[in-house]
């Protein structure tokens, strides 16, 4: 018999639930048809309008244009299930449904930070996206683990940089050597790859950090919090 002084192993506690996420790149779509300035400047407000339904019903997290990317031209964070919903919620934006702008989708899973709700007056700031892509000699599984060990050792190092940071999961049926990507509240992109450069996740060799310039509505990712 056992003896009584033995205490039973605490029970492990529950695993919080997964949100479901969806990392939107809006990429250039393949329309080459010309629009003169009132067509621009009208699809445009469309485009806003609908990102600012999306924000104020909140499925839309967060969204902003990324400059100097070779093929992004902004990003939306969706809280939808999957892509058929996400391809409803675009049905309003012209840029989506004239073929300017694609959707290239990927499941994200948060790491470490979040998003809170814009401060009013609604000012736009300056951060740094980071796009982290997996080398040709690294699988899918170990670039998710030194994608998440990136995030972990950055929030030791230099915590109030993160605003939102984790993985994003390839598919069978959408194929993406792009494993990770991390919002960090800083203005410049080469002291923030300079910085992850150093951190051994980095270093190895195992994963391509890319930095690019993103605008975003001040106070919804903050790195302080």
């Amino acid at each position: 018999m056992a003896s009584s002084s033995l205490q039973e192993k605490p029970k492990a506690p529950d695993a919080p639930p997964i949100t479901r996420e969806l990392f939107v790149f809006l990429d250039t779509g393949e329309s080459q048809v010309p629009l003169t300035p009132e067509a621009s400047v009208e699809r445009q407000r469309a485009h806003l309008d609908n990102l600012t339904r999306l924000g104020n019903e909140k499925i839309n997290l967060l969204a902003g244009p990324l400059a100097k990317h070779p093929k992004a031209r902004g990003i939306v964070l969706m809280k939808v299930a999957d892509r058929r919903r996400l391809a409803a919620e675009f049905e309003a934006d012209p840029f989506v449904v004239e073929g300017y702008l694609s959707l290239r989708a990927l499941p994200f899973e948060r790491v470490v930070g979040k998003t809170h709700f814009p401060l009013e007056p609604y000012q736009l700031g300056e951060y740094v996206i980071v796009v982290v892509r997996r080398a040709t000699k690294t699988g899918p599984k170990a670039a998710a683990e030194q994608m998440t060990a990136l995030c972990q050792e950055l929030q030791v190092k230099a915590p109030e940089l993160i605003g939102l940071a984790g993985r994003l999961v390839p598919e069978a049926k959408q194929p993406s050597d792009v494993c990770g990507v991390m919002l960090l509240c800083h203005p410049k992109p080469v002291e923030v790859r300079g910085l992850l450069m150093k951190l051994e996740a980095a270093a190895s060799g195992g994963l391509i950090v890319e930095t690019y310039s993103q605008y975003m509505l001040k106070g919804i990712i903050d790195g302080s919090k």
